[in-house]
């Protein structure tokens, strides 16, 4: 029996919105100055480390600027890469995730990361270090949700404590398949050699038998239709959708760059104004947190056809790409009809549950309301595309009686995935 390190789920939060400890985790400021108007029992931080922000000048050469977002980040990682301050957050990182038995004996979430509400903020140890904590949160003051350097620290960090090796891993470190190694991705044809010798799964169509959604567990959440005022918390989550898959199967570089183009606040707005594309969340009562969410495209607006190209449909966060590849294809929409893609459908383009709402049943409940909305619209078939590599997410839409019918080859940046397309006809 062995253990693997699971690191802490790292996530972002502005110093203007509400403190919460118990679901914030350990809550740490990485602005160089304070934010004006907030209250230090406002903040209610753990830790101010001034010492980890950019550099006054990259700041100011900066200026909050999404089309000069990529070459921040990368001068803002090779100022990482020499300032000694970022050993201290690795260690607090990597520490509170904790250790896990590679025998299950430790229940995860899907993510990889114990319950963030089980964690009693602040608390130290003995050395004075912090105590383990399932989420470490980045408190920051600009006013982007996506372009600001606490995202970028945050990538860096799960890059440089995430190993890129065959296996990989979502920014939980939680294993969602093992793939060709990241440098020199396996062509297309490759990948059907490794699917043919047992390396992958193959994902044919076939008669399946279908599963028994989960239960759901819908207690102190409501269902929403998303309209344009949901526009900035959509784009952070779809960001992040996008990241929990290809931040470490892609070089920086191209996430950022991809990330600079598809994630920008005006498109994620005129997608939620499409009348074309249906944006449905559950949403955490007391916080007005997304807790999952999925994007409905009708005829007229979906991925694949009219020139545009296809993303996959995520599960419970383990891809997500869709969204960064719609909002970069968005323009090249048009009424044409791909011969591949049944007429009278639509498309589930994502479906993703957030860490702290995972093993609730979420996915399950998401894609009953996908069903139940192609009914109302009068569709016949139901369709996605997934990630080659994502095995998890083709076995959950297996069990919902999808077979493979094509694929689909993308390029994030200069490295070509492929998606497999599933449909499903409705009775």
């Amino acid at each position: 029996m062995g253990a693997e390190q699971v690191i802490a789920d790292i996530a972002l939060k502005r110093a203007y919105e509400p403190a919460r400890p118990e679901v914030d985790g350990y809550r740490i400021l990485v602005d160089r100055l304070w934010p004006r108007g907030v209250s230090k029992e406002k903040a209610a931080l753990d830790e101010w480390d001034k010492a980890i922000a950019p550099s006054p000048e990259l700041r100011t050469w900066w200026g909050h600027d999404p089309a000069r977002y990529a070459d921040f980040a990368e001068r803002y990682r090779a100022e990482l890469d020499e300032n000694p301050e970022v050993q201290h957050l690795v260690e607090l990182v990597r520490g509170a995730g904790g250790v896990v038995e590679s025998d299950g004996a430790v229940e995860l979430g899907v993510d990889g990361a114990v319950g963030a509400d089980s964690v009693e903020s602040g608390a130290v140890r003995a050395s004075g270090e912090p105590a383990p904590h399932a989420r470490v949160t980045l408190v920051y003051g600009a006013k982007d949700a996506v372009f600001n350097h606490a995202h970028v620290l945050r990538n860096y960090l799960i890059e440089t404590l995430v190993p890129k090796t065959h296996t990989i891993l979502n920014s939980n470190g939680y294993e969602i398949a093992t793939i060709p190694a990241r440098a020199g991705r396996a062509t297309d044809g490759e990948a059907r050699a490794e699917r043919a010798a047992g390396v992958a799964p193959e994902t044919t169509g076939g008669t399946r038998q279908q599963q028994s959604p989960k239960v759901p567990d819908l207690t102190g959440l409501t269902l929403r239709r998303l309209t344009p005022d949901d526009a900035k918390q959509l784009q952070w989550v779809s960001a992040r959708t996008f990241e929990d898959t290809f931040l470490l199967t892609s070089e920086p570089r191209d996430n950022d760059e991809f990330i600079a183009e598809a994630f920008t606040l005006e498109e994620i707005t005129r997608q939620l104004r499409d009348e074309r594309m249906l944006h449905f969340a559950l949403v955490e009562d007391a916080t007005g947190e997304i807790a999952a969410f999925t994007k409905l495209n009708l005829e007229g607006a979906q991925t694949e056809g009219g020139g545009s190209t296809l993303g996959p449909s995520g599960v419970d966060g383990s891809t997500g790409a869709s969204a960064a590849r719609d909002a970069k294809n968005s323009a090249a929409h048009s009424t044409a009809h791909s011969p591949a893609i049944p007429r009278n459908s639509l498309e589930i383009h994502r479906l993703y549950v957030t860490s702290r709402f995972k093993r609730r049943g979420l996915g399950s409940y998401l894609m009953q309301l996908a069903h139940d909305t192609a009914r109302e619209q009068g569709c016949g078939w139901l369709w996605l595309g997934v990630w080659q590599y994502n095995f998890a997410a083709q076995q959950f839409y297996a069990g919902w009686g999808f077979e493979r019918f094509s694929e689909h080859t993308f390029v994030v940046g200069s490295d070509p995935q492929v998606d497999f397309l599933l449909k499903k006809r409705l009775a």
